[in-house]
């Protein structure tokens, strides 16, 4: 799939050290697992987050990642 505007990224240790991180601190269960997978993709790669979901919208901006 090519398209600018669209980046595939693994998963790798670092990223699920993040997401488990994430998960301990905000106290998350394991079903907001994939929405954290993500938010530690925006974060390791210095990404936007783009998402209509209020709750994951709410958890980015208190991890410091920018919503659009």
């Amino acid at each position: 799939m090519a398209n600018e505007r669209a980046k595939i990224l693994c998963d790798n240790d670092n990223i699920i050290g993040i997401a488990l991180e994430i998960l301990t601190k905000e106290r998350l269960s394991l079903s907001r697992y994939n929405d954290v997978v993500i938010l530690a993709h925006t974060i390791e790669n210095k990404l936007p987050l783009a998402t209509k979901d209020k709750a994951l919208k709410s958890l980015a901006k208190r991890h410091g990642v920018e919503v659009v």
